[in-house]
């Protein structure tokens, strides 16, 4: 369920970027909070859409070098913080928020404030929303 929710949640932000033509959707810069199942099916459906420009977030910094390496004209690493997570608010055109630690709530890593940072017309695809989401 989850590689097909991470899948699902790309597929369909990309439907979105899509419909703007003042966007060319292969350069724009794309998030993925948390690369656990969902994430990891989310940044492999992006790449095979053809996006060139994604940055990777996760707790496991060492665990997203390594997927990094792979793909290093393509993938970007950052560690989960809060500098990073302002850092990509600012840029990011689609955000996929996946991140959820077995048997509790999500964190609650997206507030207001950091939501109004994002460019117009951009995407947060909060993928653990059934757990609380990311956002506040």
């Amino acid at each position: 369920m989850s590689k097909i929710a991470g899948e699902h949640a790309l597929n369909e932000a990309n439907k979105f970027i899509s419909n703007d033509k003042n966007l060319h959707k292969m350069n724009i810069p794309i998030s993925i909070v948390g690369v656990g199942n969902v994430g990891t099916a989310a940044m492999n459906t992006a790449l095979k859409l053809g996006y060139k420009n994604i940055i990777l977030i996760d707790k496991d910094y060492e665990k997203i070098c390594k997927i990094q390496k792979e793909n290093s004209n393509i993938i970007s690493a950052y560690e989960l913080n809060d500098a990073n997570l302002e850092l990509i608010a600012r840029k990011s055109i689609i955000i996929v928020g996946s991140v959820y630690n077995r048997g509790e709530k999500a964190s609650k890593m997206f507030s207001n404030e950091l939501l109004e940072l994002m460019p117009s017309g951009s995407i947060l695809m909060d993928v653990a929303i059934d757990h609380g989401g990311v956002s506040s």
